[in-house]
């Protein structure tokens, strides 16, 4: 492993999961134009379908079928910024090299 590895490997290993609060569902979509987009927290095209994956209630309130409830969990990483006057719109510009760390 090059220096790089093992300081990622190092820096996964204070990843902090957390579980949303939140229930997601997959709801198979066969108009996209039927979908109120700003309700969708990501989709993905398969083979046969486009999926859609949405808040529980959002699924719900917008008359959608789904058949699976899932969890959300994020990893909290532990950083410098978290700890600094950074803004959320000053971290979006910033980019990140798992070889060389956070880039401006």
């Amino acid at each position: 492993m090059d220096t790089g590895e093992v300081s990622l490997m190092a820096a996964l290993k204070h990843l902090t999961p957390i579980l949303q609060e939140c229930h997601y569902v997959f709801v198979h979509i066969s108009d996209v134009g039927s979908v109120p987009l700003s309700k969708v927290l990501c989709m993905f095209r398969e083979k046969e379908t486009v999926i859609a994956v949405m808040l529980e209630a959002n699924a719900k309130a917008s008359g959608l079928a789904f058949t699976h409830v899932a969890a959300r969990i994020t990893l909290e990483v532990p950083s410098a910024l978290a700890k600094s006057s950074c803004r959320p719109d000053d971290a979006a510009s910033l980019s990140v090299d798992p070889r060389r760390g956070v880039l401006g």
